[in-house]
């Protein structure tokens, strides 16, 4: 039973949301120190899926654990990302410039400034709220992306490019697409790292009698419409992918001219699978 009205339960959860975010980031302020930033933004698609996560393991305080969550599993791909990338002899913290791609409101973000200086970082996303969020919260340069790789119109070059959950949401004709428009951003010996959810992670997540709603135009390639972004990006651009190791390699052959330097199974979160490219 509701012991207060709705109107009175929303004023409480905003009063006591920043007090939340303020202990569940208690570790990384003394990790990083006092200059960590603990802002979430409200329409962060991850934090609300996060909370929804949380909720199933905890059934009060659930806006605390899900911050504590989001924080934790910022930090953890960043990490990842780091180390797929010392693994081919390139140290992040050495980057000159570094395009994080498909940054969405941070979740990344706030561990990478730690990483290597700001200065060095742009960051993209489809958003526009998403990347003035970053722009603002974290000190980054940031530009808003589009839909229709070929209508992205960016002048800059980076050595490394970092996209964390993108292709895992592509349609099969965006694909080969966006790892062109990618390569076209990245300097001369430049690296790409993406993630994507393989075969494992198809098996782990979808079972047999759920198959039959996503749509497999090619081999290796298993596409469906659902999204958890609350209705804001169309199923038709943005949905939930799934590829195995095959089908990249031969996009990767077709859209990219350079070399595939490494695919590391089960890289982040011990669920997505990471691949590092490298242009001629």
């Amino acid at each position: 039973m509701r012991l207060l009205p709705t109107a009175l339960l929303d004023l409480v959860a905003r009063l006591q949301r920043p007090l939340a975010r303020h202990a569940a980031s208690a570790k990384w302020r003394r990790y990083y120190g006092k200059q960590f930033v603990s802002a979430v933004d409200p329409d962060d698609d991850l934090m609300h899926y996060t909370m929804d996560f949380a909720a199933r393991e905890h059934s009060s305080l659930r806006y605390y654990h899900g911050v504590r969550m989001y924080l934790e599993g910022g930090k953890w791909n960043c990490a990842e990302v780091e180390k797929v990338l010392g693994d081919v002899g390139f140290r992040l913290a050495d980057a000159r410039s570094m395009l994080e791609f498909a940054c969405g409101y941070g979740r990344l973000t706030r561990h990478f400034v730690f990483m290597l200086p700001p200065a060095r970082i742009t960051s993209s996303d489809i958003d526009p709220g998403a990347v003035a969020f970053v722009c603002d919260r974290f000190g980054v340069d940031g530009f808003v992306s589009t839909t229709a790789p070929t209508e992205l119109r960016h002048d800059r070059r980076y050595q490394l490019i970092v996209v964390v959950s993108l292709f895992s949401h592509l349609p099969l004709d965006s694909w080969g697409a966006w790892l062109a428009q990618l390569h076209a951003l990245l300097e001369d010996g430049g690296l790409l790292l993406f993630s994507t959810l393989g075969t494992y992670a198809y098996d782990v997540n979808i079972p047999s009698e759920a198959r039959d709603r996503f749509a497999s135009p090619v081999d290796g390639f298993h596409y469906d419409t659902d999204n958890e972004t609350r209705g804001r990006l169309s199923g038709e651009h943005y949905g939930i992918t799934y590829v195995d190791e095959a089908f990249v390699r031969r996009t990767v052959a077709d859209a990219f001219d350079g070399e595939l330097v490494t695919f590391v199974p089960r890289a982040l979160n011990e669920f997505q699978d990471a691949y590092v490219l490298r242009r001629h």
